[in-house]
């Protein structure tokens, strides 16, 4: 028996029987565990899943009860008082051998564990749908089963002391896991195998209620905007953990005038097809594919976040302002106007509309006209108008524009859909024109690029495809935005493909939206819309529900390291035991790869994330 600082934070090669007895008595916090599922995947199995290669996975089942009873006794010795217990199991031979009540009563009568609940997990997916039996006959129908169970149990006490300041769940998950039925898909194989293959570079943003952020911004319950596949509408889904990891290897680069993207090879990638979407993996992309860069909103998911608490017409005044408005000031550097410059030369009609909007909100304003000489060509010259506005209308324009500041509005994104497209015609009749046909492409001008990158956001929210390119910074530059009604984007151009493979090394990242498991996104000012990472979802709930920070996370049956790379992630000492050397090997490149991401809660109960993001 070796001492426990020797046994934490590693995933030792070989089966449980000859590592187990390793571990000191009493030392354990938690064991969270799949157990091989005694259903031939050996060799030669028709499945065609991995074979284990140290283990026949057909054993006689009082067998393999007999076996698990002997880890079973090996667990109650290393777990302290108090220590849980979770056994993830589902049935054998869709529920007709009921494993899960089996081990239930063995654990209880036979290993005295003291049951805490049993949760269903609704995997959200059927492994082997034509498995009917008798099809379309009750001779002897069989039944697919798409879930599984968690066994928790304690040792002795189900009362788990620890310090409060070491609680890393958040109130409404730890609601939400208190819930026996837990629904979220499980680990993919290519997950499990690559570590995190769902991501996008570090070059590459996500669209957030507050705004475009990259890997080292985005924090838990960050509101990002999201795809729902199934009525295809965008809507906010809450961010609940990031990945990040450094990557070395052959990536999928998409690079257009209109779309960019470096993904990992096996990304899930949204594809519009028909009127439908579907996933692909990055690797899997051809040229024909379309990805959605575009989609109307949820308007009733939206109605619970809008602020109606703002003037249409102000709100276009505000927009107008950022592009041609300036403050006034007195010698004291106090603020006694704010004023709207056009042109009424070349700009009549907008000259119309400002006085229009300003009679129409009761500003009080001062109308002055002056006749200008061309700087260059003294031959030519035009007319000016400046709006001075004082007053209350005054103080509600400089207040959404962050006085001192002249900046776009705080909580923008939360608008009403008419109060957000009346700002953003604001901004595109100071800044900008409209072409096409039916005047449905906006464009703006700005050297402002924290302008620009708002603009592009209000553009998605209000359902447009929006391409942003950037000021460079240096005198005399602007970029621009430009919206338009496209919702997807070829793979190809007039010629040849976009796709092409390249080695990329660097950091990858993918957050983890609740719901709809998509995010909007952009790279180079690029929008699109791509899939993200199925989680590592169900030994977050139990570490997160079940332990404390530090606490020592236990996994007989490591596989490709998903319990320890969580708790490494949580801040917790992890054990891992794996039989198999492929999957072993795949562990200690996956845990290299693993931020030291430690999650804890602050007094009013909100996830604080902090991440050391390279190891």
């Amino acid at each position: 028996m070796k001492n426990i600082e020797e046994i934490i934070n590693r995933i030792h090669l070989g089966k449980w029987e000859e590592v187990m007895p390793q571990i000191p008595d009493n030392s354990v916090d938690i064991v969270i565990t799949s157990p091989p599922y005694n259903v031939s995947l050996g060799v030669g199995n028709k499945l065609k899943k991995d074979a284990y290669d140290t283990y026949e996975d057909n054993m006689p089942y009082e067998d393999y009860l007999n076996w698990m009873d002997k880890l079973y006794t090996e667990c109650y010795r290393v777990l302290k008082t108090s220590g849980r217990i979770c056994v993830n199991i589902g049935d054998i031979a869709n529920g007709s051998t009921p494993t899960h009540a089996d081990f239930t009563i063995r654990l209880r009568d036979k290993h005295k564990f003291i049951p805490m609940t049993t949760i269903v997990w609704n995997k959200q997916q059927i492994g082997c749908s034509t498995s009917w039996g008798s099809y379309q006959s009750p001779s002897c129908p069989s039944f697919p089963t798409q879930f599984e169970f968690i066994i928790v149990m304690a040792k002795e006490t189900t009362k788990h002391e620890g310090d409060k300041n070491d609680i890393t769940v958040g109130g409404k998950e730890f609601q939400r896991n208190s819930r026996a039925l837990w629904s979220f898909p499980p680990e993919t194989r290519m997950m499990a195998e690559y570590g995190h293959p769902a991501c996008v570079d570090s070059q590459t943003e996500c669209l957030t209620i507050d705004g475009w952020k990259k890997y080292n911004q985005i924090k838990i319950g960050d509101m990002v905007a999201s795809l729902n596949m199934e009525t295809g509408l965008m809507e906010w889904n809450k961010n609940l953990y990031t990945t990040v990891y450094n990557h070395d290897g052959v990536s999928i680069n998409v690079n257009g005038r209109h779309i960019d993207m470096i993904l990992s090879p096996v990304h899930r990638c949204v594809v519009k097809k028909d009127n439908n979407y579907i996933i692909k993996l990055a690797k899997d992309l051809c040229r024909r594919d379309k990805i959605p860069c575009s989609a109307n909103w949820n308007v009733e998911k939206l109605r619970a976040t809008r602020l109606t608490n703002i003037n249409k017409d102000i709100a276009y005044l505000a927009g107008f302002f950022l592009g041609d408005g300036h403050y006034k000031k007195d010698k004291n550097g106090k603020v006694y106007n704010i004023v709207i410059d056009q042109s009424l030369t070349a700009n009549g009609d907008k000259v119309k509309t400002i006085r229009n909007y300003l009679i129409n909100v009761g500003a009080e304003f001062k109308e002055n006209t002056r006749h200008r000489i061309h700087a260059y060509d003294k031959t030519k010259s035009s007319y000016q108008v400046s709006f001075c506005i004082k007053g209350k209308i005054r103080d509600e324009i400089m207040k959404l524009c962050q006085y001192p500041l002249k900046k776009v509005p705080l909580l923008y994104l939360y608008w009403e859909d008419n109060i957000l497209e009346s700002f953003l015609n604001g901004m595109v009749d100071a800044d900008g024109h409209k072409r096409g046909n039916n005047k449905s492409n906006l464009i703006i001008t700005q050297k402002d690029n924290d302008v620009l990158d708002c603009f592009q956001a209000i553009g998605v929210r209000l359902g447009y495809d929006a391409f942003l390119n950037r000021s460079d910074g240096t005198v005399g530059d602007t970029g621009y935005v430009e919206l338009t009604k496209k919702q997807h984007k070829l793979l190809r151009n007039a010629r040849s493909s976009l796709l092409n493979n390249k080695n990329y090394n660097g950091i990858m990242w993918c957050p983890y939206v609740e719901n709809n498991g998509t995010f909007l996104a952009r790279r180079n000012g690029r929008v699109f819309i791509t899939g993200n990472c199925f989680p590592e979802e169900l030994p977050r709930r139990l570490i997160q529900q079940l332990t404390y920070k530090n606490d020592v996370v236990l996994d007989p049956f490591s596989g490709a390291a998903t319990t320890c790379t969580v708790a490494k992630q949580l801040g917790r000492k992890y054990i891992g035991i794996e039989m198999s050397e492929k999957y072993y090997k795949t562990s200690l490149k996956r845990l290299s790869l693993t931020p030291n991401t430690i999650t804890n809660v602050d007094e009013k109960g909100n996830e604080i994330v902090t991440a050391e993001w390279m190891n």
